[in-house]
């Protein structure tokens, strides 16, 4: 169960204050600012503690910690160095240096490490579960799906633990519909919350006051889809305020700062605080938009604070949690007929939910596609590139030899992922010099890479979302597979909202076929790179305020149906 912190920095600044000049406590009120989100704070305690106790492990721990949360790799490094150093038998270090690993992208660097964290001590159960997330960055999802079920074995109340398998089985190929409801089933059965009283009937000619609950409103793709959403409600009807759950900032956050609304950072409170707090500014709908994914707040949902609450943009599939009135998604990305696959209702908007502007740095589109070899290429996450993928990809560069396949993801920054990758391909028959590998970039960087991409691939069963309108958005098409989950369905919609559904295929045979044949024809590539050079921001998916009056309508009609209007 989430803990108060900022009642518990409270108490330990009051200790602090008082005269008790311990490095223990210091250290503890460092880990207590580093959960409320200060960084700044976090770093001065760690280092009082450190100045009592240059040998205090946690308070080297809550240092690299400090310096992880402020960006300051090297830093981290050095901590994390010496965390070893002073403790290195205690599995505790290892596993702060799989985060820093993590962090720098060194991926098997950061398994190396949760493997030796448990083994000198298997019963902790964060080790095993960052050990899963581990894995599923490597592709190896039958691995992380074991590991997670060891943590879950140690510690069944832990929510967080059953949130990350539900991530980590969207990526297993061989996980149906009916496990992961199943799965998210589970989850809520193990939610066990008081759950508030009703709240009493609303004025009706008053605006919905909308809570909007998420640790993304920030440069990640939640913070990119929602800026010119929320931004386009109609505050006459709709009284929208900001729940941050995220520690620190950047220049998307500072932008949602500015907006006219409501800002309230509640990354420290506990999920009853958290509730309570909801519960007490009168709010009509809190929409979560996180589902499953880091630093949730199901729990919260789980109490019912509000009239009416759902789920939107941050999760693709079955959540669980009772007290969820619906899972909010675009028409396009539901397979007809295929609602069981879901533990709520689903309430679907028209078309596509996805919506996007080109960010302020993004670099001036060629009219004309650039010279030299066909490059194909994928930008997504490592952890979505399963064996099937690999085949089907193997299959298009035989298909096209001249061409080449650029993969940037931060795990590539890892030589021995690189390695790997290398030989799976190899094992299929490509050799490497048909491979470009890229590991971490600036998204500025990345952005212009896509000057030289011709053709961009999606993977599949997990499909790209943010990937997919930074391609389209830059004139490149993406060819994608359609299968039965939502999650697989991401693309699709996109290019439903572009009329370029010809791009989608339903079968791997033709997934490949589209591929090649659109390798082939530079003239048909042609006409794509400019119907979407033209088309983009004037399509479904540059129309924010569409999107807004959408969920104001929805907002209205289970309001009037919860009270019974």
């Amino acid at each position: 169960m989430a803990q108060d912190w900022y009642q518990i920095k409270d108490e330990l600044q009051q200790q602090v204050q008082g005269g008790l000049d311990d490095p223990m406590v210091w250290s503890n009120l460092a880990y207590a600012h580093l959960r409320c989100g200060d960084a700044p704070q976090a770093r001065l305690a760690a280092e009082h503690a450190l100045g009592l106790d240059a040998n205090h492990v946690g308070a080297w721990v809550n240092l690299g910690a400090s310096h992880l949360q402020a960006g300051r790799l090297e830093e981290a490094e050095g901590a994390s160095r010496k965390v070893l150093s002073l403790a290195p038998d205690d599995a505790e270090s290892y596993l702060f240096d799989s985060h820093v690993a993590r962090e720098a992208g060194m991926i098997n660097r950061a398994q190396q490490a949760l493997l030796q964290a448990v083994r000198l001590d298997p019963s902790l159960a964060d080790a095993w579960s960052q050990l899963a997330l581990t894995q599923m960055d490597l592709g190896l999802s039958v691995q992380a799906l074991n590991a997670i079920e060891r943590a879950m074995a140690l510690e069944p109340q832990r929510l967080r633990y059953h949130s990350n398998r539900l991530m980590i089985a969207q990526y297993h190929p061989e996980l149906d519909s009916t496990a992961l409801r199943k799965m998210a089933e589970q989850f809520g059965r193990s939610v066990q919350v008081e759950v508030m009283p009703p709240l009493a009937p609303r004025e009706s000619e008053q605006p919905i006051k909308v809570a909007y609950l998420g640790p993304d409103f920030r440069a990640h793709p939640v913070g990119y889809i929602l800026r010119d959403v929320i931004a386009s409600h109609d505050p006459e009807h709709v009284e929208a305020s900001i729940w941050n759950l995220h520690r620190g900032s950047d220049w998307l956050s500072d932008e949602y700062r500015a907006l006219p609304l409501e800002w309230h950072d509640v990354v420290g409170h506990s999920d009853k605080a958290l509730a309570q707090a909801i519960r007490d500014a009168g709010i009509d709908v809190l929409v979560d938009l996180a589902g499953h994914t880091a630093h949730n707040r199901l729990g919260v949902i789980a109490r019912r604070p509000a009239r009416v609450q759902l789920s939107f943009l941050g999760w693709f599939g079955a959540i669980g949690v009772p007290g969820l009135d619906g899972l909010l998604m675009g028409a396009d990305q539901l397979t007809p007929g295929h609602e069981h696959a879901f533990a709520e209702p689903v309430l679907s908007l028209p078309g596509s939910h996805f919506r996007y502007r080109r960010l302020p740095y993004a670099p001036e589109i060629p009219n004309e596609e650039a010279d030299g070899p066909l490059r194909l290429a994928c930008f997504n996450n490592t952890a979505k590139l399963q064996p099937e993928v690999i085949d089907a990809w193997a299959e298009i560069l035989r298909e096209l030899p001249q061409s080449e396949l650029e993969l940037r993801w931060k795990t590539l920054s890892d030589p021995h992922v690189c390695q790997s990758l290398l030989r799976r391909f190899q094992a299929a028959g490509i050799s490497a010099e048909q491979l470009v590998l890229r590991g971490a970039c600036s998204l500025q960087e990345l952005l212009a890479a896509y000057r030289d991409v011709h053709i961009a691939l999606d993977p599949f069963p997990f499909s790209g979302g943010m990937t997919s309108l930074e391609a389209l958005s830059m004139g490149v098409p993406v060819v994608t597979l359609a299968q039965l989950r939502a999650v697989s369905r991401q693309t699709h919609s996109m290019l439903r909202a572009l009329d370029l559904e010809e791009l989608s295929c339903e079968r791997v045979k033709d997934y490949v076929d589209r591929a090649v044949s659109l390798g082939r024809d530079h003239g048909y590539r042609r006409d794509l790179r400019r119907k979407l050079i033209n088309g983009f921001a004037d399509s479904m998916l540059g129309d924010s305020r569409s999107l807004a009056d959408e969920l104001a309508r929805c907002y209205r009609e289970l309001l009037a149906r919860r009270e019974g209007r």
